[in-house]
């Protein structure tokens, strides 16, 4: 683990620029239809826990080092199957050498089923699976706005080569390819926006029939259903956003979901003196719990820490590192006990707040 300074814009919702963060996460998995703004989300994501532009990962990246193709068509496409197996083993192996070191953001629609997977070989794996939602009008809107401004953009580009090929004279050949492609962008600008919900719909319905044969662990259920479980009857997403909010918004649900189950931890959670700053460094740098694992006390549990006890007696902060409630509550009765027997009295406070 370590710290790092959120490179995040300050919104309207609440996220901080330059917020002292500490991940606890390896990564982050984000599986959705298209539409529910995947993409834009990672990249917020990855800007607000400062993840390395190489590390926020596309499969659609992922499909063009497969193919060695410039392009990838966002209907359905038909492959070889092969592709898909590549593309499967190239995300778990994203998914198993990651750290909070050196953490990712996957956006893949099934990189949250592989993260189930391994997670059930690996159940320290701490990587995040979250399943984006949004009602089918919102996502059919998006998809056709980014579809109409893709195919404007590219039927400029292509006037200009046209207009370029037909000054230098270039071939019949060439000239003939550029109208073409032209034409059939024009075709595409005229779509409406039934035309792709329709086309959104049949890509949707092969994309599943082409996973069910490849995949026969799906069996007959839908990998963007929010009630998915796993084979011991887990949860496979470990958050689901309704992403029909604005991108902040959305982007401020997961902050606080991920602060509310210390996978992300921040100074500003920890008191505002020394000892808050003290007690936030302690779990920055990877203190473990000192609760004892048992009534034998000869050996303390040893997981990450997610805050301290602390205990202060005549000026002198000692801080004790715990992994959850329960351990925190048994480390201040320890402690209570200890002192009580060497004849001194403390309040033990938590995270730099409330001691005397």
């Amino acid at each position: 683990m370590k710290e790092i300074e959120s490179n995040y814009k300050p919104s309207e919702e609440g996220l901080k620029s330059k917020e002292r963060l500490v991940v606890r996460f390896s990564g982050i998995t984000i599986s959705g239809r298209s539409g529910t703004g995947k993409t834009v989300s990672a990249e917020d994501l990855a800007d607000l826990y400062s993840i390395p532009h190489e590390r926020n990962i596309k499969t659609g990246q992922l499909m063009r080092k497969i193919t060695g193709s410039g392009q990838i068509s966002t209907g359905f496409m038909e492959r070889d199957m092969e592709i898909d197996k590549k593309l499967d083993k190239m995300q778990r192996e994203i998914i198993l050498n990651s750290s909070p070191k050196n953490p990712f953001v996957l956006e893949g629609r099934l990189a949250g089923l592989i993260a189930s997977e391994e997670k059930l070989k690996n159940p320290n794996l701490n990587v995040v699976s979250i399943l984006f939602v949004a009602p089918s009008e919102i996502r059919i809107k998006r998809i056709f706005k980014r579809h109409v401004e893709d195919s404007k953009e590219k039927i400029l580009i292509l006037e200009a080569d046209l207009n370029n090929a037909l000054l230098s004279m270039a071939s019949p050949e060439h000239i003939s390819s550029i109208l073409t492609d032209l034409n059939e962008e024009k075709k595409k600008a005229g779509m409406t926006l039934n035309d792709v919900g329709a086309q959104e719909k049949e890509r949707e319905e092969k994309d599943l029939a082409r996973w069910r044969k490849l995949y026969p662990r799906l069996g007959g259920i839908d990998p963007f259903n929010p009630a998915n479980m796993d084979k011991q009857g887990k949860p496979i997403y470990d958050l689901i956003v309704n992403t029909k909010a604005p991108v902040n918004q959305v982007i401020n649900e997961i902050h606080q979901k991920l602060k509310l189950e210390h996978f992300v931890i921040s100074r500003d959670d920890f008191g505002p003196g020394d000892a808050g700053e003290r007690s936030f460094q302690t779990i920055a740098q990877g203190a473990t719990c000192e609760a004892y694992k048992d009534k034998t006390k000869k050996e303390t549990c040893g997981k990450f820490s997610i805050g301290t006890v602390d205990i202060d007696i005549s000026a002198n902060l000692e801080l004790f590192p715990y992994c959850g409630e329960q351990h925190a509550k048994q480390l201040e009765k320890d402690l209570i006990l200890e002192l009580k027997e060497k004849g001194k009295i403390t309040v033990p406070g938590r995270n730099g707040f409330g001691r005397n």
